[in-house]
């Protein structure tokens, strides 16, 4: 058990054992620490009755993915990638990195896609893969700041549109509609910005005069964000904005049971219950914790430690937080482009899919899909593939070698109308006349 939570369990059984109560502990191998509690007499605590009670005290595992980042301010997870942004070249005194990586979960690879992109301050990605950063220009708090895309494909990053506010987070939700958030001392600030799906050069203002902001994140209805003094929400729809958490934290995340959060100046992660309200922190003693990302396919909580003003923040860190066991998904191919790859947890349906399902060979065969593969037998016969995850699969797209019927067809098409056509030019051709010599005189009888 760790030193805290065994001080804890060390304490509180200290405290019952003075009633006379027996006091056992039992650890799970999920690593759930549970305290049996029986009171001997009728006595009793506030909110310790006579029987057996058990506390329990819950400890996740948390695993590094990436070390030596310089200054990650933001990422966003988006299927087996973790999209990260380091920012030390523009946010730390002592200069470093400006760039945008992605780390792949599954082949536990960390790739720059961009070097010193035009926007570093955070970052997010659409379901078409697209992915958007924003930052503050030149000064925050502000009235400038600036969004721009960066094409999957290409790596490329252009710029999308300017903003009236110095830009400090970016959401993009299920309908890619995107929420900009930024920092101003102006009480008519243009503090939230709405940049609707399909439209994102004509955005709208939600919220204006909100001060200086850290973070933003919509759950239902529901827009949330964070200023100096509480995390607060308002309803997209309109309605007053109310106070949700009251504490201060440079970014937040939902599961469909809490809001998770990340507070930078007491370095810990935690969170609240949406319908209960209750805080409680679950990790501690971080570095600098910056952004958290809840992944809802694996249950897990992806965060980064910002690193240490000793090291000039050149030891920030990307962890993840396992909340629940998950079982890896990994899809492999030997042509086209696959997805659904990732972590999952127990029940969550996987969806793989392999494009396109005939590749060209050469001029006369294709490699055709013949279905997915596990463990050497088809389990489908389909480019989409979806099931029920409940242990850990590898799954490979089979293909097989055809005919290419469509040139072969041509070429079949293309010698018959040749044949035919020399056919027709030969029964055209005109016949050559045909001359006979006319018949010799007949000759007189001489006398």
């Amino acid at each position: 058990m760790p030193r805290k939570l065994l001080a804890l369990a060390i304490a509180l059984a200290l405290v019952l054992q003075c009633s006379g109560a027996v006091v056992t502990e039992d650890v799970t191998p999920a690593g759930t620490y549970y305290l049996m509690i029986t009171p001997k007499t009728s006595t009793s605590f506030v909110g310790l009755k006579s029987g057996e009670v058990t506390v329990t005290i819950a400890s996740y595992p948390v695993v590094s993915l990436v070390a030596d980042l310089e200054f990650p301010e933001s990422i966003w997870v988006k299927g087996p990638y973790v999209y990260i942004l380091e920012n030390a070249g523009r946010d730390t005194i002592y200069g470093g990195k400006i760039c945008l990586d992605r780390y792949d979960v599954i082949a536990g690879e960390n790739t720059v896609l961009v070097n010193n992109s035009q926007n570093s301050r955070t970052v997010a990605v659409a379901s078409d893969g697209k992915i958007y950063l924003a930052a503050y220009v030149r000064i925050m708090p502000g009235e400038n700041g600036s969004v721009s895309v960066v094409d999957p494909k290409t790596n490329t990053e252009t710029p999308l549109l300017h903003i009236e506010i110095a830009a400090t987070d970016i959401f993009i939700d299920s309908n890619d509609d995107i929420l900009v958030i930024g920092s101003s001392r102006k009480a008519d600030a243009k503090s939230i910005y709405l940049l609707p799906a399909g439209d994102y050069t004509h955005p709208r203002v939600l919220k204006e005069g909100l001060g200086v902001v850290w973070c933003v994140s919509k759950m239902g209805n529901y827009v949330y964000f964070s200023d100096q003094a509480a995390v607060k929400r308002f309803d997209i729809s309109g309605g007053l904005t109310e106070t949700f958490l009251n504490k201060p934290v440079m970014s937040i995340a939902f599961s469909s049971e809490y809001l998770y959060y990340a507070d930078y100046f007491q370095g810990t992660i935690g969170r609240v219950g949406l319908t209960t309200r209750n805080d409680e922190t679950i990790l501690s003693g971080l570095n600098g914790p910056m952004c958290v990302r809840y992944d809802d396919s694996s249950g897990w909580l992806y965060f980064t430690e910002s690193g240490t003003n000793a090291n000039h923040y050149k030891d920030g860190a990307l962890k993840v937080l396992q909340l629940v066991s998950a079982y890896k998904v990994e899809v492999t191919s030997e042509y086209g482009i696959t997805s659904g790859q990732g972590y999952y947890q127990t029940g969550k349906t996987a969806t793989v899919t392999v494009l396109p399902t005939t590749i060209q060979k050469d001029i006369f065969t294709n490699y055709a899909l013949e279905g997915w593969k596990a463990g050497g037998i088809i389990v489908s016969s389909s480019a989409t593939y979806s099931f029920a995850v409940t242990q850990s699969v590898s799954l490979t797209a089979s293909w097989k070698m055809e005919l290419n019927l469509v040139i072969v067809g041509g070429l079949a098409a293309g010698i018959l109308v040749v044949v035919v056509v020399v056919a027709v030019l030969v029964l055209r051709r005109p016949k050559a006349a045909i001359t006979t010599t006319p018949p010799s005189p007949p000759t007189m009888p001489q006398t």
